[in-house]
């Protein structure tokens, strides 16, 4: 009997020291991740981002995440480059600019973007057919100048038939337009819906033309640094996405608004992507933009899908 009650005791104490040793789920959970700075600009790219900042998902989520706000491409990139942020909302052409530039990035995953051919009231422009002999302002280089071409291509007009102004600051951009001094625009969402509001007309879309290069990417230096805290922002973004998709945009938009740097006009009438959740950019989508790329000589050689993957 002794020996059967000594016996059960020393299983009991075994079991309790085992219990004492295991690390508990919620102390892993609690890892600590490295910081992470994203850039981001005044685009519906970044609202998924900004939502998951606004309701303290990166925080839930272990994370220590600070948001990086340009009004310029060309400014985003420099930072990047520089290493003053560890990744950013970005687009195939910046992706693979700077690669051929000898900079190594990863691409993570794709994002919802909205990219419009905004026009003004004394343009004349009623379609994308009127465009020839008129000025459109955009960004040289960037998503913004590719969308136009594409629009060019789909209604067989010759890119020599329309004169391209470069804007590369994006509010800057709006601000000629609404002043008259281009006919035409390409605008990201919000910039696009302040413009309408503002009684100009609106008449192509890269939504119409199913583009969407716009992806999430970071430096190989971060990357290889901060993977583990890289990988897991799917978790705080995928909760966003469901944020918007549950939540009546009465609640946040608001406060979305200020933190996003969207013009304060555009609170009603900002039309929001349906986002999807982490997912890798289509193979065709780096394609047809290494394909323009190369027309352009903007590159010196074809690139897959495989050349921005970890």
């Amino acid at each position: 009997m002794k020996r059967c009650v000594t016996f059960v005791l020393i299983l009991l104490l075994s079991v309790l020291l085992l219990s004492a040793c295991k690390p508990k789920a919620q102390d892993a959970e609690k890892k600590t991740f490295p910081p992470l700075v994203v850039g981001v600009l005044p685009d519906v790219d970044s609202v998924p981002f900004v939502i998951a900042d606004m309701q303290g998902f990166y925080k839930e989520a272990g994370l220590d995440v600070r948001l990086e706000h340009f009004t310029s491409p060309v400014n985003r990139d420099a930072a990047l480059q520089a290493g003053q942020i560890d990744g950013a909302i970005s687009d195939l052409l910046a992706a693979a600019f700077a690669l051929e530039g000898g900079f190594p990035v990863y691409v993570t995953q794709g994002t919802d973007g909205s990219y419009k051919l905004a026009v003004s009231s004394t343009s004349g422009i009623q379609a994308i057919k009127d465009l020839p002999g008129k000025t459109v302002a955009i960004s040289k280089n960037t998503i913004i100048e590719y969308t136009l071409d594409r629009m060019l291509k789909e209604n067989s007009i010759p890119e020599d038939k329309v004169e391209k102004v470069a804007i590369p600051q994006i509010p800057v951009r709006l601000q000629m337009l609404k002043e008259g001094k281009v006919d035409a625009a390409v605008l990201p969402e919000p910039l696009a819906s302040s413009a309408a509001k503002d009684g100009l007309a609106i008449v192509g879309s890269s939504n119409e033309l199913s583009i969407n290069p716009g992806v999430m990417l970071f430096s190989k230096a971060s990357y290889e640094t901060k993977r583990d805290a890289i990988e897991r922002l799917a978790v705080p973004y995928n909760r966003a996405v469901d944020y918007l998709a549950e939540t009546d945009r009465s609640v946040y938009m608001k406060e979305l608004i200020t933190r996003a740097s969207f013009p304060e006009d555009v609170i009603d009438s900002i039309v929001l992507p349906s986002y999807s959740h982490s997912r890798q950019v289509d193979e065709s989508e780096v394609l047809a933009v290494s394909s323009w790329l190369l027309e352009r000589s903007l590159v010196k050689r074809a690139y897959s899908l495989k050349d921005f993957l970890p």
